[in-house]
């Protein structure tokens, strides 16, 4: 399909990549809904609409939410993604009673009771690290804390060991680019591929062995659901699992998103960090700004499961769409100023984590090591501020916007 209209000129990849957010207010306005020929989809912007297309999966369904949103991967690439596990309906990509069943085990694990059980660990991970840092009297914060904390908070809640942490880190980073990026040559596509089936040979690794000697981790509980003792262990199951436990690990990348942006945005505005330190009752909402403003998860794909409108566009049955969250997140039919940050506001129904049935299981944990972050700075670094002469580049990458360095003084 040929695009008209403002899809034709939309560059995901290039011209828009540093500053999505200024094409987005222009979409919301002159073509809310338009056909991307760089995503081959449908590109939806607004938020009302976007709202519209998380509440009717049964319309919209998630079947294809793990696809490459750009051009497809070299025939070498490919050939080493086929020695791992085959892509399989799993927690992403699963709709209605099959995606309750997926998702059933990780709620008590991921909920909120089981992240306070996990916060004296993450307090001591900040503690640790700021203690390594403080005699230095600078320190990139992305490779020292917004990197290595996500993926030791969520290897300690699904049990991976120590031992496997480089590895399991290395892998669980690397399929990402493959689906999202757009940018990798084929080389490089071949060594993400590498690494990422090594990672998911390891994760099956693990589900059996839990099966086995089970432990009070994740994927202990997760595996006594979805792959009881008493039924045999098929192929069908290891790859269930592997794609449902490998969501988790993954998020590490958006975490790390999380905690860079938000970090940024409250230093480069000293009044912002000033006024944190003065009300430390502001933390709850800055750290629901933080996850607003900048969302890790730009897009989004969706399919439809018969005809339908949106946005004033008539849609047939299989047409894939994208949905924007960094769009609609930035919506004034969300909240007044969008476009500003701000930490005095009240919380908001943003879609950073989601909505409706597929609402990110992680929340709970982002939001906890966000709120553990800001405190441990403030109470320990309230002189924190950003590097002199240290220019802030985010990375070329269309989700998983942060910082590639984010250099900090104090």
């Amino acid at each position: 399909m040929t695009a008209t209209g403002i899809g034709s000129s939309y560059d995901p990849l290039g011209a828009h990549l540093d500053d999505p957010y200024s094409f987005y207010a222009q979409a919301r306005r002159e073509e809310p809904v338009f056909y991307s020929p760089v995503f081959q989809a449908w590109v939806v912007t607004r938020y009302e609409d976007i709202r519209h297309v998380l509440t009717h999966p049964d319309v919209f369904s998630s079947a294809n939410a793990i696809r490459p949103l750009t051009a497809t991967l070299a025939p070498e690439c490919m050939a080493e993604l086929e020695k791992g596990y085959p892509l399989t309906p799993a927690l992403l990509n699963t709709d209605g009673a099959a995606h309750d069943r997926l998702r059933a085990p990780f709620i008590k694990g991921l909920g909120v009771k089981g992240v306070r059980r996990i916060e004296p660990f993450i307090e001591a991970q900040f503690d640790a690290l700021v203690d390594e840092m403080l005699p230095a009297g600078t320190a990139d914060f992305m490779e020292h804390f917004a990197r290595p904390v996500p993926f030791r908070v969520l290897a300690r809640l699904l049990g991976i060991d120590e031992s496997d942490y480089q590895v399991v880190y290395d892998g669980s980073l690397a399929g990402s680019p493959l689906l999202r990026s757009g940018t990798l040559s084929p080389r490089e596509q071949v060594d993400h591929a590498r690494r990422f089936v090594r990672f998911q040979h390891i994760l099956v690794s693990y589900a059996r062995a839990r099966r086995t000697e089970p432990r009070s981790d994740l994927i202990s509980s997760v595996v006594a659901e979805l792959a009881p003792k008493d039924a045999p262990f098929t192929d069908e199951r290891a790859c269930e699992l592997l794609w449902s436990l490998s969501g988790v690990i993954g998020s590490t990348n958006s975490m790390a998103s999380i905690l860079g942006t938000g970090m940024y945005y409250l230093l480069a505005d000293y009044d912002r960090w000033a006024a944190l330190l003065a009300g430390p009752d502001l933390i709850d909402s800055a750290v629901e700004e933080i996850c607003r403003y900048d969302p890790p998860a730009q897009t989004f794909p969706r399919i439809t499961t018969r005809p339908v409108t949106i946005g004033g566009v008539d849609l047939p049955e299989g047409t894939e769409l994208i949905v924007m969250f960094g769009s609609a997140n930035r919506d004034d039919a969300l909240v007044e100023r969008a476009h500003e940050f701000d930490i005095t506001r009240r919380r908001t129904q943003h879609f950073t984590f989601g909505y409706g049935s597929h609402l990110c299981l992680g929340a709970p944990v982002v939001r906890a090591t966000l709120r553990i972050m800001l405190e441990t700075f403030a109470r320990r670094v309230p002189g924190l501020r950003l590097a002199d002469g240290q220019p802030v580049r985010f990375k070329p990458a269309l989700n998983h916007r942060q910082p590639e360095q984010l250099w900090i003084t104090w």
